[in-house]
């Protein structure tokens, strides 16, 4: 009968029931940390003096304690204005948010809407720093609207997505704004 009790506690520990729990983006890096939390359906405001600067909202999101860490998965991040208003919209496929500065890295399948639509940035890798409102990335951007496509190297821009710098830009715009 001991033995019996033993085994079915050994088994409600097993590592079939953890493999269901583990985080899927520590687990894709090959870590074998556990999070502290895993929140499905996760929605954060990001604020900094009172005043909220993004919304992010995520299918699953998996909280890191110890290393002050947001792992985020479907991840959707509304940017605001001072006045309350969207400006623009990320979509990646990954996310990670530092708790302690609200620094957030876009990964994989980043895309970034203007609030109409009128701009559209793609790229895999991009970095929002909250205390400057500021959105910077090194990897490989395109850069789509009306005037036409343009590539880089790499993009810094405002959280609104209006003062936009391609680093190497290259491709065709019609510089006069028309069709």
């Amino acid at each position: 009968l001991i033995l019996l009790l033993f085994s079915s506690c050994s088994r409600d520990n097993s590592t079939e029931d953890l493999e269901e729990i583990t985080p899927g983006m520590a687990a894709a890096e090959g870590q074998k940390e556990l999070p502290d939390q895993v929140f499905e359906g996760f929605e954060l405001n990001l604020t900094e003096s009172g005043v909220r600067k993004g919304l992010v909202r995520a299918r699953r999101a998996e909280k890191y304690a110890a290393r002050q860490l947001f792992m985020a998965d479907t991840v959707t991040v509304f940017f605001y204005s001072s006045s309350g208003e969207v400006t623009s919209i990320l979509s990646s496929l990954k996310g990670l948010i530092q708790i302690d500065t609200g620094q957030m890295e876009a990964l994989d399948s980043v895309v970034i809407n203007s609030h109409d639509s009128s701009r559209t940035l793609l790229t895999e890798h991009i970095i929002w720093n909250k205390a400057d409102n500021i959105i910077h990335g090194d990897s490989s951007v395109v850069l789509v609207s009306a005037r036409g496509k343009v590539f880089g190297d790499g993009i810094v821009t405002d959280a609104a997505f209006e003062n936009i710098e391609l680093k190497n830009p290259t491709g065709d715009l019609n510089v006069l704004g028309g069709n």
